[in-house]
């Protein structure tokens, strides 16, 4: 199975929490071989690419159990 990741442009989003402060996050497009479009929400911290890595992976794990 082809699980190769093809990122779109990621894009620096706000969000606003109850007080209406800004919520800074990265919108994160992308197609995982032939499945998707996937979009994550990371919350824009200094580990943010490894949280994107975590849930890239978690994906890929769902997929390969997928019936072919």
């Amino acid at each position: 199975m082809d699980l190769t990741v093809v990122y779109g442009v990621i894009r620096d989003e706000y969000d606003f929490d109850r007080d209406g402060t800004p919520v800074p996050h990265k919108l994160v497009p992308f197609f995982i071989g032939k499945h998707g479009p996937f979009t994550e929400r990371i919350p824009t911290t200094p580990d943010w690419g490894q949280e994107l890595a975590r849930r890239v992976a978690a994906l890929k794990v769902s997929l390969q159990s997928l019936p072919t």
